[in-house]
């Protein structure tokens, strides 16, 4: 009896242990996110998704509440479904933006700098959730919670991945709901019930929603579980069990997108329409050369996955990738796979296939399809786990652990000495030539440094201020308050007292007769990369 007391006790403690660690790493997470998300403001985009979330709401209103939404939109006039441009009607992400809408109006939200720093804690949040379920992926599919906070750890400190986390309004959250819906997708295939059954649905189609792509979520689901069925003798259940999934995509996908609401199939038959191919017409930089988007190389997105990840993350990467194609290919029958590791793996090559298939846009790096990176860093666990459990030689063991830590250790101190500006994180084999042969700041998040420090250090009740880059000031000035905001004017070059640039198609030639003219006020850089510089005209 002692002695099953005295067992019972040892594993009550490591429960305490386990919880009390998770416990804590997460709040860690938690805590860095919150004190992180007013370094990061207003970026390309959130400006035009908020307009579509309450063009969104202004049709709820008219149709639920009429007369409180003429209320609240007798100053404003918002364009209906029909007269928005197609690129943003049928674009998603309204499932978001619309609730955000809402409540920028109930908690009656006025200035836009508050308007979009309360929608970053938002993002984040939305993104701490998801970093919660994808430890529960991990520790289920490892049976080890280490894994899971291992994984969790990989995820959180993928520096392009965190600062987005913050400000980027459709990948990250399309990103983080995914994951979500991939816990509930594999606790439906061990364990088919109504309950997972409800969820995964649910939460899938609220990925759909934001983008159409995560469509390939549940189709992948569902031929795991067919097959994984197939032999069994209950097959009426199985084909039930499908038949929900099916029905309830479809009334959750249409439910959480007014715009399907009145003629939903060919409201869709545009919508797969714009996603295959947006009518954009415009370079990218691309290995030192403007590149149209319509004429980009098969391997424009493997090459910005690689060279935007740590070396590190990568190689791990490549061996979780070789010990599963071992396994799946019966080379070795030491390797076991399950489902769930087939799933991951397909949530890999679908979506990274579908781009040459179908002819796709594809512009700004790789953020487009952030969404397959938890399902990367899945197979980095995959790599460790098997080398440390598979290899049982104590000293390689070591020497691996060893590596680990260091590795993600220079990862971390990367982003701490260079926040908030992991946007242009770039690995140690590219980072030196990065600007001359890639884009950096393309959604313009370096600019609110820049603008704080205008406001903040000259005494001028209004700057006179020219944007040589191709991005649209107008944008990142959402990061400033209004009373700030109402004294920088955009002018042209010849008028200009300051002059502020990230560099992005930026044709100005930085020579001597520029600088007779005009001095360095700032200038951010990063890994000798100058991602954003403002000027002050000599006197």
């Amino acid at each position: 009896m002692t002695n099953i007391n005295f067992f019972n006790y040892l594993k009550y403690k490591g429960e305490v242990y386990r919880i009390s660690v998770t416990f804590i790493f997460f709040i860690s997470i938690l805590i860095i996110g919150l004190l992180s998300v007013n370094d990061y403001g207003a970026v390309n985009d959130e400006y035009t998704h908020r307009l579509n979330g309450f063009i969104t709401l202004n049709y709820l209103g008219e149709i639920f509440l009429p007369d409180i939404t003429r209320q609240y939109t007798i100053d404003k006039n918002f364009p209906s479904f029909d007269e928005m441009p197609d690129q943003l009607r049928y674009y998603g992400g309204t499932i978001l933006h619309a609730p955000l809408g809402f409540l920028e109006v109930i908690f009656r939200i006025e200035d836009k700098k508050d308007v979009f720093l309360f929608k970053h804690y938002v993002y984040f949040f939305i993104y701490f959730i998801s970093l919660i379920f994808f430890f529960n992926i991990l520790n289920r599919r490892f049976n080890s919670w280490q894994y899971g906070i291992l994984g969790t750890s990989l995820l959180f400190l993928s520096p392009r991945i965190f600062a987005n986390s913050f400000y980027n309004n459709m990948d990250i959250p399309f990103m983080s709901f995914l994951i979500i819906a991939t816990y509930f997708g594999i606790r439906f295939l061990s364990k088919s019930n109504k309950k997972y059954i409800f969820l995964f649905s649910l939460f899938s189609s609220i990925a759909i929603d934001i983008r159409l792509v995560g469509g390939i979520l549940p189709l992948i689901i569902v031929i795991i579980y067919f097959f994984q069925n197939l032999t069994k003798k209950n097959l009426k259940k199985s084909f039930v069990n499908l038949a929900l999934i099916f029905f309830m995509h479809i009334i959750f996908i249409i439910l959480l997108w007014p715009l399907l609401w009145e003629n939903p199939i060919n409201n869709l038959i545009k919508i797969f329409a714009n996603m295959a191919n947006h009518p954009l017409d415009f370079d990218v930089f691309f290995f030192g050369e403007n590149v149209s988007v319509t004429d980009l190389p098969w391997f424009y997105l493997p090459t910005w996955i690689f060279i935007s990840t740590p070396i590190l993350y990568t190689l791990l990467f490549l061996i979780g990738i070789i010990f599963f194609l071992t396994a799946f290919f019966s080379l070795n029958n030491k390797f076991k796979i399950i489902n769930t590791d087939k799933f991951f793996f397909f949530m890999i090559i679908v979506p990274g296939i579908l781009p040459i298939l179908l002819n796709s846009t594809l512009y700004n790096g790789w953020r487009h399809f952030y969404f397959i990176y938890p399902y990367i860093v899945y197979f980095m666990v995959y790599g460790i786990f098997f080398l440390l459990e598979k290899i049982r030689i104590k000293k390689i063991n070591l020497l691996l652990k060893i590596l680990l830590v260091i590795g993600m250790l220079d990862v971390s101190f990367w982003m701490i000495q260079n926040h908030p500006h992991q946007y242009v994180f770039f690995n140690k084999m590219i980072r030196k030539n990065a600007s001359a042969n890639f884009e950096l700041d393309y959604m313009a998040a370096s600019y609110k440094e820049n603008l704080d420090y205008l406001v903040n250090n000259e005494n001028k009740k209004k700057f006179n201020i020219f944007n040589a880059s191709e991005t649209k000031i107008w944008y990142p000035l959402f990061s400033l308050s209004k009373n700030d905001r109402n004294k920088v004017l955009e002018t042209d070059k010849h008028k200009a007292d300051y002059w502020i640039t990230n560099y992005w198609f930026d044709k100005t030639i930085y020579d001597e007769n520029f600088y007779n003219n005009f001095e360095v006020l700032n200038e951010i850089k990063i890994d000798g990369n100058k991602i954003n510089t403002i000027f002050k005209k000599k006197n």
